[in-house]
């Protein structure tokens, strides 16, 4: 068997690592973006500090996903504060509304 010339080599190579790193980097993509997803789902006030967790499944007609998210060290002394407005108030206020605004 006569050997493979260098060009051959590359491009064996650029072939295998396009198999190998395409699959990985739209996972990494997709798990950009589903950590942004939800972030956008909690209200801006609360201050985040970075992402701790983002995990999920998908099937074909449902799926379920979470994300933890740790808080600033600001938003987590605000909301244990007494009489802060925090997690807890909006927690109240649901407990106290009519069940036709809840």
């Amino acid at each position: 068997m006569p050997a493979l010339k260098k060009w051959e080599v590359a491009a064996v190579l650029a072939i295998l690592a396009t198999a190998l790193l395409t699959p990985a980097g739209i996972y990494m993509a997709f798990k950009r973006w589903e950590a942004d997803h939800y972030r956008a789902l909690i209200a801006s006030e609360v201050e985040l500090a970075g992402v701790l967790s983002v995990e999920g499944e998908s099937h074909f007609r449902e799926g379920w996903g979470v994300a933890v998210f740790a808080l600033a060290p600001a938003a987590r002394d605000r909301f244990e504060a007494p009489g802060g407005t925090g997690l807890l108030a909006g927690r109240e206020e649901l407990r106290t509304a009519s069940p036709a605004t809840a």
